[in-house]
């Protein structure tokens, strides 16, 4: 019996160095993996970088005086009086959910939220929504900006 427990003890310690070497491998393939992932996701950042560059065409919008600019660093862009605004007005003519400014195919369009005072794209009130083109003017409330190349300011 003795015999038995010699084999069986050499046994288990012969596993037990095999299960280290079997977790450090594990480990070693997790951390290839985890620098892949990182790899891949700075490439792709930067694809994503560029489309947007392209596709937003670096616009931005801007009052008549210059003091207010805001570039758009998304496809959406939620307009209103609501702390949650990407671009928030303090007028109480707007609607804390005024209007959603987005980018699509190269294309920037803005959205009205039925909105109570109304969204008006070079003076006239939009129904719905309205594509916009540079050099529009887009009025929220008391506001209204001008959709310019940045460049050009």
């Amino acid at each position: 019996m003795d015999a038995f427990s010699e084999v069986m003890t050499g046994l288990v310690k012969e596993l037990s160095a095999f299960s280290d070497i079997i977790a450090a491998v594990g480990i070693i393939f997790v951390d290839f993996c985890a620098i892949f992932i990182l790899l891949f996701c700075r490439k792709e950042k930067s694809v994503v970088q560029e489309q947007w560059e392209k596709a937003a065409r670096h616009v931005m919008l801007v009052d008549e005086e210059g003091e207010f600019r805001f570039m758009p660093d998304s496809q959406e862009i939620l307009m209103g009086r609501h702390i949650s605004a990407d671009l928030r007005f303090t007028d109480m003519s707007v609607s804390r959910y005024h209007a959603i400014l987005t980018l699509e195919d190269g294309i920037w369009t803005i959205i009205d939220l039925g909105s109570t005072s109304g969204t008006f794209v070079n003076g006239s009130r939009i129904k719905d929504q309205q594509k916009l083109r540079l050099n529009d003017s887009v009025q929220i409330g008391k506001k209204t900006l001008y959709l310019r190349r940045a460049s050009s300011q």
